[in-house]
């Protein structure tokens, strides 16, 4: 993920979990994303597609032009 990030790709990641514990496991692992989506995020979580489509929206990048594992 450092390597899509480091070579000016944005990423992005989304998570059930709360933000604390997502914040000290990127940190661990030295994880960088452009956009963190928890469960405070502000949008319904997996299995609703709106994390996904606030995470795309903060990516700046169009629902229907985007490169995603689902």
């Amino acid at each position: 993920m450092n390597w899509l990030h480091d070579r000016g790709l944005r990423t992005a990641i989304i998570t059930r979990n709360h933000p604390k514990p997502v914040e000290i496991t990127l940190e661990i692992l030295g994880l960088k994303f452009d956009v963190v989506m928890h469960r405070l995020s502000g949008a319904r979580v997996k299995p609703a597609p709106d994390a996904v489509i606030e995470a795309l929206r903060r990516l700046c990048r169009a629902r229907d032009r985007n490169n995603m594992d689902m």
